[in-house]
This record gives structure tokens, sequence and C-alpha cells, in this order.
């Protein structure tokens, strides 16, 4: 799938960028991926990665995430309206996409959605 190849390049290209840095013993203030800018505050002193099989925090976030991506898929257009579409519009799930990154969703599709 496409978007998931851009966010793990995406993805990829921080870590990278962390681990560089943190040889040179430097703190990323900001980060450009392609058309996408973090600036990350100032008091950032490192990213470090870990693996959700083996942090409770971790799962939950991944759950969130996919959650939220799944739901703005569809009030773009990515992907059609279906039901576990719906659940997660009534679950209050759309209220975590504070910004997104793509196609604007549709507010035709969102009011598909419930």
């Amino acid at each position: 799938m496409t978007i998931r190849t851009r966010w793990t390049e995406f993805f990829a290209a921080i870590r990278r960028r962390a681990e560089e840095l943190e040889e040179a013993g430097q703190a990323m203030e900001s980060l450009v991926v392609g058309e996408i800018q973090l600036d990350f505050p100032s008091q950032l002193q490192s990213i470090t990665f870990g693996q959700s099989d083996r942090d409770e925090r971790l799962q939950l976030a991944d759950i969130l995430a996919g959650s939220a991506a799944y739901l703005y898929a569809a009030a773009s257009g990515a992907r059609p309206v279906d039901d576990f579409a719906r659940a997660l519009k009534r679950s209050g799930v759309g209220d975590l996409i504070t910004h997104e990154v793509g196609p604007k969703p549709n507010p035709a599709i969102i009011r598909q959605l419930g």
C-alpha cells in the first residue's frame, strides 16, 4: 500500500537522522522529509524507538494511530466507508485527528460516517 510505504520511509528517515545527530552529540530541532517538516520542542534531547510487543504504551499508541489512520482513509475517500470506519467515528477516534498530511477529508463522506 502506497500510504504505508510512505510512512515507513518517513519514520526510517527520522530514525536515521536521530542516529546521525546522536553520534555527533547534537539534539534534533527539526526534520524535513519530502514536503513534511517536523519542528521539535527545544527541550527534546533524543528520540528512542521501541517495540510495541514489549511496551504497553506503544501498543496503545499503535492502536490509536492505526484507528485514526483507518478513519482518515475512509473520510478522505482513500478507502470505502464501512461499518468499522463508522464505529471508529462513533467512538470519537476522529477527535484524535488534528492535522492531516494528504488529501482533505470529504465533508460528504464524513456525513456518511455518521
